[in-house]
């Protein structure tokens, strides 16, 4: 059973809503209240970079109603990931449907940590993963980026891992 509160219909958001794409943002196409004009921008950013949208009352992130307006409801057991991780970015095209492993895998997680004079590198999925000891920093973080793109590769950050090939390359 789901613990996620109910969100409007694809229906009743388009009623309620513009969708900019340029932009990634909701625009009124009513007047919720008085002090809201038509076509203002909806929401606001919360403390965690996320923008809020409240409709009848009840607040639900921007990015889940952004993919509901788009493409319909969000199946259950998945989540909305945004794909450069930036939570302000809610472009229709930087969104994507992830599991919740997923999204650990997206997160910025830096994977790794000192030890001793060294380094180890580890990943956290349900469990704590012990990927191995290093001389380095970046050996460590190289080690944590090539162990999750091996697990999702579409999710793994490879920021570390494509900056040193092409410094391998040049």
């Amino acid at each position: 059973m789901s613990k996620r509160k109910p969100h409007p219909t694809q229906k009743e958001l388009q009623e309620l809503f513009f969708y900019d794409e340029e932009t990634g943002l909701l625009h009124w196409k009513i007047r919720p209240a008085k002090r809201i004009k038509f076509g203002a921008v909806a929401g606001c950013v919360n403390t965690k970079g996320y923008c809020q949208v409240q409709v009848k009352s009840i607040r639900y992130q921007a990015h889940n109603l952004i993919w509901i307006w788009n493409y319909g409801d969000i199946p259950d057991d998945l989540e909305i990931d945004h794909i450069d991780k930036d939570s302000s970015n809610n472009a229709v095209i930087n969104l994507r449907l992830s599991t919740r492993r997923q999204q650990c895998i997206n997160r910025n997680m830096r994977g790794f940590h000192g030890y001793r004079k060294r380094w180890q590198a580890f990943h956290t999925l349900g469990k704590a993963c012990y990927i191995g000891t290093y001389l380095t920093a970046l050996q460590a973080r190289l080690a944590y980026e090539r162990y999750t793109s091996e697990l999702e590769p579409e999710f793994a950050s490879t920021f570390f891992t494509d900056a040193f090939n092409r410094l391998l390359a040049a």
